[in-house]
């Protein structure tokens, strides 16, 4: 059943993204909200926070926490790529080797 172009039903709970409105809870809520009910219901009102800085702070630890990895992660695929082109030099060497 084709439900494109079909206007939601008035007062229908869920019918659509955009009819939910604010009642999305996001991954981290129920964390912040356990952690601190007064500092979650004062976000939720969209009072700034005096963490701001940390959380900054934070942010940039884990971006550079993620440049690390990644440079780790080439580096493995490189040291993959060189054991795979050793392990085929060799393999060659042998077959030289052994066919004359």
């Amino acid at each position: 059943m084709d439900l494109r172009g079909v206007a939601p039903r008035k007062g229908a709970p869920c019918d659509t993204i955009d009819s939910m409105g604010g009642r999305y809870v996001t991954a981290s809520e129920p964390r912040n909200f356990a952690f601190c009910r007064r500092a979650w219901f004062l976000e939720k009102l969209g009072a700034e926070s005096a963490l701001v800085a940390d959380r900054a702070r934070g942010r940039r630890d884990h971006e550079s926490h993620v440049r690390v990895v990644q440079q780790a992660n080439r580096g493995r695929r490189a040291a993959t790529m060189l054991f795979a082109l050793g392990l085929v030099g060799i393999a060659a060497a042998f077959i030289c080797w052994f066919t004359r």
